[in-house]
């Protein structure tokens, strides 16, 4: 059994809510690998802005491009849904959570201003950053 000290906690995600509806718009739409909890804990629009490729993960090419999509892909969807905050958790037990932070990293560097950090918690992975959607 995973100790709460060594796996994700409740109490992040609960804060992470709670800061979200204090601090963004009611019509805010936020992107994690969480989605439907960020939208059941908040009351916001959330949605996955990578891809969700079973086969990639799991047996086929193990580039995080090719797995949860490039750079591009997620700039392209995090426009196309117009999305104001990025949530980041560690998503530990997801192939996603040890591909994600390497493009996601990538897509901070390629378009700076474009994703800037505005809320980070203690404890390591857990952050949350707001869109610029016209520096994207």
């Amino acid at each position: 059994m995973i100790g709460e000290d060594e796996g994700e906690r409740w109490s992040e995600y609960q804060q992470m809510a709670a800061w979200i509806q204090a601090n963004t718009a009611d019509s805010a739409v936020l992107t994690g690998n969480l989605d439907p909890l960020l939208f059941l804990l908040s009351g916001r629009k959330a949605i996955r802005s990578f891809k969700h490729s079973p086969y990639d993960l799991y047996y086929g090419n193990s580039s995080a491009g090719a797995a949860v999509g490039s750079r591009e892909e997620i700039r392209f969807s995090l426009k196309r849904h117009a999305v104001t905050h990025v949530v980041v958790t560690p998503m530990q037990g997801f192939r996603e959570g040890e591909l994600f932070p390497g493009v996601f990293n990538e897509l901070l560097q390629n378009w700076p201003g474009a994703i800037r950090l505005v809320k980070q918690w203690p404890r390591q992975g857990y952050a949350i950053y707001q869109v610029n959607q016209s520096a994207l």
